[in-house]
Formats: structure tokens, sequence, C-alpha cells
């Protein structure tokens, strides 16, 4: 492992709903959807252990017993470090982190999205973050249509000047790669419900009252979350990928 990487925790995110994907897959949560004999969690999973991450913890709520019953049968696992944190009610994508940060403290963390498959080099991710004293980091991945993705903007020195979260339109820009880097203490100094979205409420609303950094990459990325990006995932990998 890279020596940046030591005392690195890592979250993903896997308690989501799903409902934009029940049209393809309804019995499963989103994170276990097979994508050509292999889920989303197993892709992202496998790729952090490449890169020596031993230490996780699954934010769970929609499914979780199907979760938890699918991870403990993976043998690929046995050396890993890996911690349940179970919603009883929806948290959303914030209040999930923020429990997490609470329940397993440590200095530097990096969060996944379960739905997302975005393989990066964490330790460049990490270096950056750590290089600019940021608070918060967002991975991005510049596309040719924001769309529904909303879009991030950033100063010349990589600080987030703007987050738009699910904009719209119809133009090219970063979007958020669904993997981020957060100090222990930042929701300390804001005022924020049990339950929120990190995305829109925030990121949109307080990204630039901190110390926040936006690093693109170039990695192939999809966000499984609709029938169509499902479809994409499933061709990618078919090929390959």
């Amino acid at each position: 492992m890279d020596h940046k990487l030591k005392g690195v925790r890592v979250i993903i995110l896997a308690g989501g709903l799903g409902t934009r994907l029940r049209s393809v897959v309804s019995d499963v949560p989103k994170v276990l959807v097979d994508i050509e004999g292999k889920t989303i969690l197993d892709r992202i999973i496998t790729n952090l252990l490449k890169q020596g991450f031993y230490d996780i913890v699954l934010s769970v709520g929609y499914m979780k017993e199907k979760v938890r019953e699918h991870i403990e049968k993976q043998l690929f696992l046995k050396e890993v470090k890996l911690n349940f944190l179970e919603e009883e009610s929806a948290l959303g994508t914030g209040g999930a982190i923020k429990r997490a940060l609470n329940n397993f403290p440590c200095k530097t963390t990096l969060v996944l999205n379960g739905d997302t498959f975005f393989p990066i080099d964490y330790s460049i991710f990490v270096g950056k973050h750590i290089e600019k004293g940021a608070q918060a980091s967002i991975c991005l991945r510049w596309v040719d249509n924001v769309g529904d993705f909303g879009m991030v903007s950033i100063g010349e020195d990589n600080r987030i000047t703007g987050f738009n979260e699910k904009t719209k339109e119809d133009k090219s820009g970063f979007i958020n790669g669904g993997a981020y880097i957060f100090q222990k203490d930042i929701f300390e100094d804001f005022s924020l419900p049990e339950a929120f979205s990190i995305e829109k409420d925030f990121f949109e609303k307080y990204v630039r009252e901190m110390r926040a950094y936006g690093f693109a990459f170039s990695d192939y990325f999809v966000d499984i979350g609709t029938p169509e990006n499902y479809k994409k995932a499933k061709d990618y990998f078919q090929n390959g990928g």
C-alpha cells in the first residue's frame, strides 16, 4: 500500500433504494445487481483490495439482509476487516456518511457510492487531498453531457466554486464521480438534520464555506442507477472491461 493510504478507512454507501432501476432488477438492492457474473459491489471491493485497502465499512439500509448474506459468502473477503453499519431508517447519502464517520472515526476517510464504478488510483486522489490540506475532496469526471449527473465547477487551483446536482443541462463539464475524501470533523461547523443528501443538502449549500477541492480522472466511469446506464455497464464488462 502507498504510504499515503495508511490509516485511510473506506466507507461504501450500499443502502440506496434504487427506485429508477426497479424496472430491470427488483429482487435485490442495486449494489447486488449482476454485471457479467459479478455484482458492482464485488467489483468495487475487488478494486479496493488490489490497491491495498482492507479496512472497509459497508453502510447498508434497503434490503440490508441480502447485502450481508451476499458478503458473508464471498471467499475473497476472508482477509478483509469489513464492518457493517445498518440504517434503521433512511438517512440519505449525507446522513449515512455522517453516521459512519461518528461510528468509525478516522482522520481521513474515503467514501464511495456503491452504485458507481470509477476505478481510479486512490493513492493519487488521497495525495492531492493531503497536498491541498482539504477538508473535503470530490473525484471528478469530464463528460460530454452533464445531463442527469449535475455539474461541479472548479477554479484554477482546483477549489470547488460550484456544485449543481442534477442540472438537466445539455452541455459538457465535470460531474461528481461518486468518490469523496473527508476529514473526520467535516460536519462539525454545519447544522444538519439526521437524514440529508450529501449532494443536495451539503455540497450544493455549503461547498464554498469549506476547503473543498475537485480532482479530475479519466478512467472508465459508470453509474448503474438507471436502466440505460446498467446496460452500458453490462456491455462494457461483456467486452472485457
